[in-house]
């Protein structure tokens, strides 16, 4: 190795080109999804609409957590576990008069799907593909089956015909979730997504799917492993510069 990087300061000196070290970094992740929520608010108003999928208990980790409580927002809370559902439910509670909440998965076609969890509270990852959960051993892994519907059919069985803010966190399933959504007849002005426990196929076939319907796409949202998608509607997106 030592001779390797001699070999490049050499290289480089010889075109006159000098290779330094410079002190290490902080990585700084700008916080788009927030950042595009605050602006959304700003020009819209503070009641804006959600669909959140993979709501779980409504707390860990949640990115809609602190909206929801703080701002006259109104909504759809997605969440196929039994047991995750109970607790969102119940922290939320105060708040359940301009909530919609939905105990099932989200897929296409299926009446039902098997999802993959840890037993007990030491994993907290649920996800459909088994891959997700390959850290477990087999008798650590407990098959849950739920109820499966569309984004699109939840949307026209309560009549959601604006939705301003999509988030989707399923574990490695976000694409299959997407694809339920008829973006030409719904479309949200934000979509954040977990791409972080995607294959690199479904995040190229969500990209293409967003940006043929008008989306502009940013990788780090939240988290750096989520990203944004904003609709060329989004205030900031109609602005002309030369006006």
């Amino acid at each position: 190795m030592a001779f390797l990087k001699e070999l490049l300061r050499k290289a480089a000196r010889n075109f006159g080109y000098q290779i330094q070290k410079y002190p290490s970094a902080e990585f700084l992740s700008v916080p788009v999804f927030d950042l595009s929520v605050q602006l959304l608010m700003a020009v819209r108003g503070e009641r804006l609409n959600f669909i959140q999928v993979g709501a779980n208990d409504g707390r860990s980790g949640d990115p809609l957590n602190q909206y929801i409580l703080q701002y006259p927002w109104y909504g759809m809370l997605i969440e196929p576990q039994p047991d995750m559902f109970a607790q969102l439910c119940e922290n939320y509670a105060s708040v359940h008069d301009r909530l919609i909440f939905e105990n099932v998965a989200i897929a296409n076609g299926l009446s039902s799907i098997t999802m993959y969890r840890g037993q007990g509270k030491d994993y907290p990852i649920t996800s459909v593909h088994r891959r997700v959960v390959t850290q477990l051993a087999p008798h650590d892994v407990e098959l849950l089956t739920v109820p499966c519907t569309t984004l699109d059919a939840l949307i026209q069985k309560h009549g959601m015909s604006n939705v301003d803010i999509l988030q989707i966190d399923a574990e490695g399933y976000d694409y299959d979730v997407l694809k339920t959504l008829n973006l030409a007849a719904t479309s949200p002005l934000i979509i954040q997504f977990e791409h972080g426990l995607i294959t690199s196929q479904e995040m190229n076939g969500a990209v293409r799917y967003l940006s043929s319907h008008g989306y502009r796409v940013l990788y780090g949202g939240r988290q750096i492993a989520d990203t944004v998608a904003l609709h060329k509607n989004f205030p900031v997106m109609v602005v002309n510069p030369r006006a």
